[in-house]
């Protein structure tokens, strides 16, 4: 599975705290922003609703509240979609 493809099957969304407490419980949830290739700086498997507050509190601490974000349905599409991820190379 290519990530065109995890990307059309996965909910992408802006991170709000309204799209957080909209969310199925168990789904995989990523920010967009990368703090290093493959690896969100935020990215979680969404809480039960008394788990979710907390949750807030920590994307909000990793910045990543108002940004796009990925819903996967399995923490394992969120591996392959990390690996998949094409990055910009610096040019020497």
């Amino acid at each position: 599975m290519n990530v065109e493809n995890l990307k059309m099957k996965n909910t992408s969304g802006t991170l709000t705290k309204a799209f957080l407490f909209s969310l199925e419980t168990g789904k995989y949830l990523a920010s967009n922003c990368m703090f290093a290739p493959g690896q969100p700086v935020f990215a979680e498997q969404v809480k039960d609703v008394e788990g979710r507050e907390a949750q807030w509190k920590r994307i909000v601490q990793k910045r990543a509240n108002g940004r796009l974000s990925y819903v996967f349905d399995t923490a394992g599409d969120f591996q392959k979609w990390c690996l998949e991820i094409p990055f910009r190379r610096e040019k020497n």
